[in-house]
């Protein structure tokens, strides 16, 4: 029987646009979700959440990226469109959520979901230490939270 539904922040809150991962899930969790789903704050990731990775039904994860384009810019892409793992890797010191995701699918083939939504958030600042974040990310992180709603199909809360 899978797990709950999980939805995955990932990034540094004390960075800048890089926490826009983790203010997604804080906004989340100001709604009424149904039982079926799991917020998760992940902080940085890494190899640490293949467990939380396996056995769902649907992962849904959110993560500030560093593409090159404007500040705010939402990326969406579904498992079989993703593009290389170096896409959300802001850091270059740790394992990157692509790399993680392909990993597990590598280790568990039959214990990870085909159904996973990625959404990227284009960052501006990442490399100050602040919990403030770009105004353009904000409103990014408001449309991630309605798209993120949209994708479970809750319509009304």
């Amino acid at each position: 029987m899978p797990k709950p539904i999980l939805i995955i922040g990932c990034g540094n809150p004390l960075m800048g646009d890089d926490g826009a991962g983790n203010r997604v899930i804080e906004k989340l969790r100001e709604y009424k979700l149904p039982d079926n789903i799991e917020l998760e704050d992940v902080g940085v990731g890494g190899l640490g959440i293949i467990e939380l990775l396996l056995d769902r039904k649907k992962i849904i994860v959110v993560d500030a990226v560093k593409t090159g384009a404007p500040t705010g810019t939402l990326h969406v892409f579904r498992r079989e469109e993703l593009p290389s793992a170096n896409f959300f890797m802001i850091s270059p010191h740790d394992i990157g959520l692509l790399e993680t995701l392909e990993l597990a699918e590598k280790v568990f083939p039959e214990r990870i979901t085909k159904d996973i939504l990625v959404i990227g958030i284009e960052a501006g600042v990442v490399t100050e230490y602040t919990d403030i974040v770009s105004e353009e990310v904000k409103r990014a992180i408001d449309e991630a939270v309605k798209l993120v709603l949209r994708e479970l199909d809750i319509t009304e809360l």
